[in-house]
């Protein structure tokens, strides 16, 4: 009978345990909005200071927290970050099929602001690759 209660209390405090572990792992896994927006400005500060590498590192922290968050709007955040770090190493049809995703995204989400960002960024990359109808075209649009 002791054995009993000694094992049952061994998995209470075992399922415990598992159970704080997961909440503090969806704490830090998903982040608060706050955090995700400061992370978000550090990679364009990165970037924008020439370090690609370092960009590139923090948006692979970004990637972790959208793959536990799965919210469209992150997801197309991170397309467009992504994006914007590939145009940066001068890869655009990378950053194009990434762009047009987030496009995507952002046009189910009615999130008009960031559409004419996506927009903005595609006509910068097709100017880039010398296409210069299409990089119109989406200045226009943006």
């Amino acid at each position: 009978m002791h054995i009993l209660r000694f094992l049952f209390f061994l998995v209470f405090i075992t399922s415990m345990h598992v159970e704080a572990q997961h909440a503090d792992a969806q704490h830090t896994g998903t982040g608060k909005k706050g955090d995700v927006d400061a992370l978000k400005a550090s990679i364009r500060n990165e970037r924008e200071l020439g370090d690609i590498e370092k960009a590139e590192l923090l948006t692979q922290d970004l990637q972790r927290i959208v793959d536990h968050s799965q919210t469209p709007e992150l997801q197309a955040d991170l397309a467009t970050i992504t994006a914007e770090n590939e145009i940066s190493r001068t890869r655009y049809s990378h950053a194009i099929e990434l762009l047009k995703s987030a496009e995507l995204m952002y046009s189910r989400l009615s999130n008009d602001f960031a559409l004419a960002h996506v927009y903005t960024m595609l006509g910068y990359a097709y100017y880039s690759m010398s296409e210069y109808p299409l990089s119109l075209d989406y200045y226009h649009r943006a």
